[in-house]
């Protein structure tokens, strides 16, 4: 259920091994999505999908790694990505409207069948052989049923597993900019966030000359506007017009689009799997995008689902399942210990920031950035631990 990037990988995975793979797409590619970058470790895992990094490098910007701006000291933060072998770029920004079509083509050249515009009504999924009921009438039955769903996952809702986290960002407000004036000379290299009481921006350079630039809260300020459009769009200039050096660039740039806004995109899923089922990407939970998380999350979690469904369907045994949900768990959680100090400055100000930085403190970081989270070596999740105290969750 669902064709966006976990679905997609999580298909062709399962197609490449023999399995009949039919992904039901409730809307139809292409179609506008959010979150347009990747992170340097999803590369090996689009690579063993078939994804070619020559039509990569052809297509989307590429990547070199993340930078972070403090416009009240005045402090630019850098970590730059290690090379990927055989690809010209370490990752890339990426037109999710191209990407995700590409992965679902991919799906399709590995066998599976996709069917777009297919809303499911409701499904029955703890029994042997889960059924969904189809919008409309009709029904399908299966063997295994994942739920690749996205931020509003069908079985997590059924099951009311899902916890919204209250203390990260709440909302977030974004358009596309076109003449955008750079920064400095390595704008285009990498994705930039400007840091402000209360939350943040990212700016991330795209391959048609446009850039997304988004406004993420924490908690929603009140602003002068009315309902509806141009709210949205007063919500975003808000928190702009604190950075005057990131308004004068805005102020000098087009937009391309109009204002959208993204709310409750922080939560936990209690269930990773169950009898006849498996959730995967933002189904099974979904963070604060700071981290640019969101992909990474998704296409390493088809790929260990998918590991974990062959065997329960060849073997009748969950212990692959439950170390999918472990793996998954820990990476979700390295990251959350991320956010959770982002967002009370301890990581900026402590780590980011840190004057004369160890190298080998920089580059725990930079791994970190980059995808790298259950690398149990790594100096920077021993400080952490990959723990973080639990914050509300409704």
């Amino acid at each position: 259920m669902g064709g966006g990037p976990a679905g997609s990988a999580c298909g062709a995975f399962l197609a490449r091994a023999g399995l009949d793979v039919l992904v039901l797409e409730g809307d139809h590619h292409p179609r506008h999505h959010i979150g347009e970058s990747l992170l340097r470790a999803s590369m090996p895992i689009l690579a063993d999908l078939g994804i070619s990094m020559d039509e990569m490098a052809r297509r989307f910007q590429p990547k070199f790694g993340a930078r972070f701006y403090d416009p009240i000291e005045d402090r630019l933060a850098t970590f730059e990505f290690e090379p990927v072998p055989g690809s010209n770029s370490p990752s890339y920004q990426v037109l999710r409207e191209e990407f995700d079509e590409m992965l679902a083509a991919n799906a399709i050249s590995a066998g599976c069948r996709i069917e777009q515009n297919r809303w499911i009504e409701s499904v029955e999924e703890d029994r042997d052989r889960p059924v969904v009921h189809l919008r409309g009438g009709g029904w399908i039955s299966c063997r295994f049923l994942i739920d690749a769903t996205g931020r509003q996952p069908l079985l997590a809702a059924k099951r009311k597993t899902r916890h919204i986290i209250n203390d990260y960002g709440r909302v977030g407000i974004y358009n596309y900019f076109t003449d955008l004036p750079p920064h400095d000379e390595l704008d285009a290299k990498y994705i930039t966030m400007y840091l402000f009481d209360g939350g943040w921006v990212w700016l991330i350079p795209l391959r048609d000359g446009r850039t997304s630039v988004g406004v993420v809260y924490r908690r929603v300020p009140e602003v002068v506007g009315t309902d509806g459009a141009s709210r949205t769009e007063a919500l975003f200039w808000h928190a702009v017009h604190t950075m005057p050096r990131l308004e004068k660039r805005l102020r000098a740039a087009r937009t391309t689009d109009a204002y959208r806004a993204i709310s409750d995109y922080s939560f936990t899923v209690d269930e990773k799997f169950g009898r006849s089922w498996a959730a995967v990407g933002d189904a099974a939970g979904f963070l604060d995008p700071i981290f640019s998380s969101g992909v990474h999350l998704a296409l390493s979690s088809a790929q260990r689902a998918s590991e974990g469904i062959l065997e329960k369907l060849r073997t009748g045994s969950d212990r692959a399942l439950e170390a999918y949900a472990a793996y998954m768990s820990q990476g979700f959680h390295v990251f959350r210990a991320f956010v959770h100090r982002f967002y009370n400055r301890e990581l900026v100000n402590n780590l980011f920031f840190m004057p004369n930085k160890p190298a080998a403190i920089h580059a725990a970081i930079t791994s970190i950035l980059a995808g790298h989270v259950w690398d149990e070596g790594n100096p920077v999740l021993k400080m952490i631990g990959g723990t973080v105290p639990h914050p509300t969750v409704a």
